[in-house]
């Protein structure tokens, strides 16, 4: 098995706490560490999915709210004759009625 070091800060106190638990329980410190770190990370596996399944709904929605976006701009573009569409009071250049004629 391959041996790596892993050094990191500790209060004295809970350093003396922490050896004469693990003796008196008959555990090495590395045995009692490798296991927290591994509860630790299998814990952490719902936590780091649900944050997942959070941003990719966050995306989706920014995509939405984008297209809605263009869209919302698309229809608030003028439009000039030649090229628009057919508005609501449509003249094909024939007579036009107005009050008068009536």
């Amino acid at each position: 098995m391959a041996k790596v070091i892993f050094n990191f800060l500790i209060s004295p106190e809970n350093k003396h706490r922490f050896e004469s638990v693990c003796a008196s329980n008959g555990l090495t410190m590395s045995s009692v560490l490798n296991g927290l770190i591994d509860s630790y990370v299998i814990g952490q596996v719902e936590i780091i999915e649900q944050r997942a399944s959070q941003f990719q709904r966050l995306d989706e929605a920014i995509r939405a709210t984008n297209q809605n976006r263009d869209h919302r701009c698309l229809a608030d573009t003028d439009y000039d004759d030649d090229h628009g569409p057919i508005g609501f009071l449509y003249n094909d250049g024939g007579e036009i009625y107005t009050d008068d004629n009536f």
